[in-house]
C-alpha cells in the first residue's frame, strides 16, 4: 500500500512539472518576433532575381520594369501586396531590387530596407 502511494506521489509529481513546462514554453511563444512577411518578402525578391537572370540570359540586358519578365505573375509585398521597388542601371546591365522590413520590435526606430543588387550581394539599409 506504501509502494502505491509513493508511486502515485512520483506521478502527480512528474505531471505537474510536465504542465509547469509546458505553461512556461506556451508564455514565451506569443513574445517571438513574426518574421513570417520578412521572410515572404525576402524569398520573393530571390525569386526575382532568378527570373532577372533568365531575362538576362535571353536579352543581354536587365528589363525596364518588373512586369516585362515572362511569367508575368511577380510577386509583391505580402502585406502591402504593392510590387517591389526596382531600378536598372548603367543602360540595362546592372539593377537594384529592395523591399521594406517589418521591424515592430523597434519602436521609434527607422524602417529597415532589404536591398539586392544584380550582382547578388544583400544589404540592409534603413530609411
Amino acid at each position: 500500500m506504501v509502494y502505491k502511494k509513493k508511486i502515485i506521489w512520483i506521478t502527480l509529481f512528474i505531471f505537474l512539472i510536465c504542465i509547469f513546462l509546458v505553461f512556461i514554453l506556451l508564455s514565451n511563444l506569443h513574445t517571438l518576433p513574426d518574421h513570417g512577411p520578412n521572410l515572404t518578402r525576402k524569398r520573393n525578391i530571390y525569386e526575382l532575381r532568378t527570373r532577372l537572370l533568365l531575362y538576362y540570359d535571353d536579352h543581354k540586358r536587365y528589363p525596364e520594369q518588373l512586369i516585362d519578365l515572362i511569367p508575368p505573375e511577380i510577386p509583391s509585398d505580402p502585406v502591402t501586396h504593392k510590387p517591389y521597388y526596382y531600378t536598372v542601371l548603367d543602360g540595362g546591365q546592372n539593377y537594384t531590387m529592395y523591399a521594406l522590413l517589418d521591424d515592430r520590435e523597434k519602436v521609434g526606430k527607422k524602417q529597415k530596407i532589404f536591398r539586392l543588387n544584380s550582382n547578388g550581394r544583400t544589404f540592409y539599409d534603413e530609411l
